[in-house]
């Protein structure tokens, strides 16, 4: 697992070609890397992307003059990209105490770090809990009572808000939010060399 944003190096090991009059020449595949030739058994990725996540494979091919044919090996390794927690804040519309029967709105605002922020694929949810564990707007009663709604701010920031349209007695408690970062990694298959 590789965090977005950090370098990373991959690594193709062959065993048994240690002779300084063998040829040895390396091909990359991956995302967004068709057949990349190379004389380093290392692929070097500077600033890791949600693109770079897939399967990589290493091609290596051995060229000796006491062969007559070349030999041919291949390795196969995968990245997966993750993503760095988000900052996640709370706040509530009312300045004194929340009296029963009045409106209250809880804001949840979820700000991505500003490298994540530039991919356009992210899906940002949110989760809100409280006294009584997940907030369920469908529970008989809470149909009109209790709205989630939401919604994508500027890049980067988004926000969740919680209406409770009368509040209740057994409202009372500790409410949490919590945000869920997940990208949509698009699959690669290799055929043939």
């Amino acid at each position: 697992v590789v965090e977005f944003g950090e370098s990373h190096v991959l690594d193709c090991a062959i065993s048994g070609a240690n002779n300084l009059e063998e040829n040895i020449a390396f091909q990359w595949r991956g995302p967004n890397r068709a057949r990349e030739e190379s004389t380093s058994a290392q692929l070097a990725l500077s600033t890791v992307g949600f693109s770079d996540a897939g399967i990589y494979t290493c091609t290596a091919t051995v060229s000796s003059p006491y062969l007559n044919k070349s030999i041919r090996d291949n390795d196969t390794t995968s990245i997966i990209v993750s993503v760095p927690s988000p900052d996640v804040a709370i706040e509530h519309n009312s300045k004194s105490t929340i009296i029963a029967g009045s409106i209250l709105v809880l804001s949840c605002t979820i700000t991505l770090d500003e490298r994540v922020a530039q991919d356009t694929q992210l899906n940002v949810t949110s989760r809100w809990t409280g006294p009584h564990g997940e907030l369920d707007i469908k529970e008989p009663g809470n149909e009109t009572r209790v709205t989630v709604m939401e919604e994508q701010g500027t890049r980067g920031q988004y926000s969740s808000n919680v209406t409770f349209n009368t509040v209740h007695v057994g409202d009372s408690g500790s409410y949490s939010c919590e945000a869920n970062v997940s990208h949509q990694v698009p699959q690669f298959i290799h055929q043939g060399m």
